[in-house]
């Protein structure tokens, strides 16, 4: 995997190069659009100068070790709540089976679970809309 292709062995032994625009947009049309804005945000250059600096009076500083920020954690959780909102819900479009034979005690933790989900990404509307409207269009778009 590498880039904006994905490389893979055909049955004739070959290899064969499947852009991850037609794989996410297979999916659904326009995914791989809003995926890929979420997805170059927290893979580009921004996250390495983000994680690894700090910014003091004007100055940008070599951050010098492992150190807890309180932005960077949020930014990671927001993140985090995006991906596993978006496999959820399309592992239950995939498999709605699982949804409808869940035992009840199941069904409760799983509902939980996407509450608090929601609960996550929905304070990340008040840091920064601009990110929040480009995860729900991501996770709407499943």
């Amino acid at each position: 995997m590498s880039g904006d292709n994905f490389t893979t062995i055909n049955e004739n032994g070959k290899k064969k190069v499947i852009k991850y625009r037609e794989i996410f947009d297979s999916i659904s049309p326009g995914l791989y659009k809003a995926y890929i804005g979420l997805s170059k945000h927290s893979h580009g250059n921004f996250s390495a100068i983000k994680f690894k600096t700090v910014y003091k009076e004007g100055i940008l500083y070599t951050d010098p070790g492992l150190v807890f920020k309180n932005q960077e954690a949020k930014y990671i959780m927001f993140q985090y709540s995006v991906y596993l909102l978006a496999h959820l819900k399309f592992l239950m479009n995939i498999f709605p089976e699982i949804k409808t034979n869940m035992s009840i005690e199941y069904e409760k933790i799983y509902n939980e679970t996407i509450e608090k989900l929601w609960e996550v990404l929905d304070f990340s509307n008040k840091e920064n809309s601009e990110w929040y409207k480009a995860s729900i269009q991501l996770i709407d778009n499943i």
